[in-house]
Parts: C-alpha cells; structure tokens; sequence
C-alpha cells in the first residue's frame, strides 16, 4: 500500500505542479493575444483587407480547396480521444526534460521530503554536511521514482513494459537503502530508518491525530505516539488481508490490481484492521482520545481509498483494446 500511496502522491504533485505551469501559459497566452487583438483593426486598415465580419461572411460562401488525393470514403475514424490524466502525465514527462523545470520540480521533492523526514532527521542529529548526504540520498531515489512513475502512468507502456519499469524501481530502491545503511553504519540507526519509512502513512495520521489533540488542549507524549506506532505496525504486519494492493513492498502497478472488487476488499480489510488498533489503544488513550484516533483512522482510510480509485481511473486505459 505504502508504495502505490508514494507513486500517487508523486503523480499529485507532479499533476499540480504541470497544472501551475499550464496556468502560467494560459495567462501569457491570454495576455498576447489581448495585445494582437487590440492591434488587429489598425493592420488591416494597413493591408486593405476586409473587416473581420466581412471576411467571416465571406468564409461560408467560398468553396473550399480539397486536396488532390481526398477520398471522403477513405478519411479514417477519428481515434477515441486519449484520456486527460494520461495525456498531462506524458506532457508533463516530456517537460521535465527542460533543465529548468527538473531543477523546480527537485526543489519542489526535496521541500517534500525535508516535512516528511523531519523528525528522523531530527532524531538522528546529523551534521550540515551528514543531513546535505543523507537527503541527497533520498532525493536520488525519489527523482527516479519521479521519472519512472511519469512513464507507467503516461498511458503508453505495455504490460510487459510496465512489470520492467517496476522491477527497475524496485532495484534503484534496494540500491539506495543499501547505501543509506552503509551510510548511517550501525545496525540500530538501520533499523530506526526502516520503521520510520515502514510507518510513512500511519505517522501522517498520527499527525492529524496529534493535532486535533492539541487545539484541545490534550496533547500525548512522545512514548504514547511511539506505542500507537508499534501497535499500528504491529496489527498491520499481523493481519491477514484479502487484498493485495496492502503487498510491502509492491510495485506492480498493473490495472488488474486497481479492480473495483480488489480496492473494495481492501476497504473491508481496513475497517477491520482499524477497529483492531482502536481496540488495542484503549490501554493507551481516554475516550476522547481515542475517539479522535478513531477520526484520524478513518480519514487515513477515505484518503487511501480515494487515490487507489484515481489510480482504477489512471490505469484503466491500459486494459482497453
């Protein structure tokens, strides 16, 4: 689940960010052609052409060339439009080979991936240069699953293609943990890197929980919130789901996982295995705690469930004829 939630999230944000720059052009674009608009009066008075409504009028009554090989019979059906999220994946796929927009498009991972690591790399008191490598690290793999995602969502790789970008995935991110683990050189700090990374999405839940508890005046210490985590990967790594789009680590991202069936057995799984941890942080909370990891729990479900939907729409094309 943690892999296909990074792989959305990286399409999200490589979504907004082309949508900004689209934003940026249309402006542009809206802004020049005022300007052409504006001036358009004047040059045709220059060139002694017809007013615009003239050489409208004119258009419908003139008969229209028709090349020397037209055959209408032999004009080929015009092909299904191609989906949107697809088309502005692949675009955006090919902007990223602008300098420019692959150095914004680092900045932007690497503002990322400072909020989302910050307390590991807070916990391991790194020095400037140690926190510059470690992150650097990261950066290397999180650009390649950048890249590599924009190629399997852009709605033109095959299925065999497809299982070849996600093994390739799979060994740059085995390739980066090992040097992250020769980095870091103690098994203990190895081993906190791999928890940390094991509970990404139950800690950005955690992170609401925490939240809504402290504008009510109920905070939880940092043992509390270390216990929730154990529990949460305890439960998860215990439980026996019937989907496997809950697989760690998985990175097939074929649409036969993405199947309505598939996601709703998933959504089963989740209810269960949330009222599981509910049960089990009773020990650990009061009710309106509790009652706020409950919440917390099931925006974590909603959210996942939301982008695995997405994901059934993004793939769907690749199973099409």
């Amino acid at each position: 689940m943690k892999t296909v939630t990074a792989l959305l999230t990286i399409a999200l944000a490589a979504l907004g960010f082309f949508a900004f720059k689209l934003y940026q052009e249309q402006n542009a674009l809206h802004t020049r052609l005022a300007e052409l608009e504006a001036q358009l009066p004047e040059k045709l008075a220059q060139q002694g052409s017809p007013a615009p409504s003239e050489a409208i009028a004119e258009s419908h009554t003139r008969p229209r060339p028709q090349p020397a090989h037209f055959q209408a019979e032999t004009i080929p059906a015009t092909p299904v439009e191609e989906r949107a999220e697809g088309r502005i994946i692949r675009d955006f796929s090919k902007i990223m080979d602008n300098p420019q927009v692959n150095e914004m498009m680092q900045a932007s991972q690497r503002a990322t991936l400072e909020v989302m690591y910050k307390d590991l790399l807070d916990a391991f008191e790194f020095t400037p240069e140690e926190r510059i490598h470690f992150m650097d690290l990261l950066m290397a793999r999180q650009m390649f699953r950048v890249e590599t995602s924009m190629k399997m969502m852009g709605g033109a790789s095959g299925a065999e293609e497809m299982k070849l970008l996600g093994q390739e995935m799979k060994e740059y991110d085995e390739l980066v943990k090992s040097e992250i683990e020769t980095f870091l050189n103690d098994d203990k700090d190895a081993g906190e890197f791999a928890f940390y990374e094991k509970t990404l999405a139950e800690r950005m839940s955690l992170s609401g929980f925490k939240k809504s508890l402290q504008t009510a005046g109920r905070p939880i210490g940092s043992e509390t919130e270390r216990s929730l985590l154990q529990i949460m990967a305890e439960q998860k790594s215990a439980f026996d789901f019937s989907s496997d789009l809950a697989e760690e680590p998985n990175y097939d991202l074929s649409p036969d996982r993405f199947s309505p069936e598939n996601i709703e057995n998933l959504e089963s799984d989740m209810q269960s295995l949330h009222a599981l941890i509910a049960e089990e942080a009773e020990s650990l909370l009061d009710n309106e705690q509790l009652a706020a990891l409950i919440q917390s729990l099931e925006a974590m479900r909603e959210m996942q469930l939301s982008q695995l939907r997405m994901a059934a729409n993004m793939f769907s094309q690749k199973s099409q004829p």
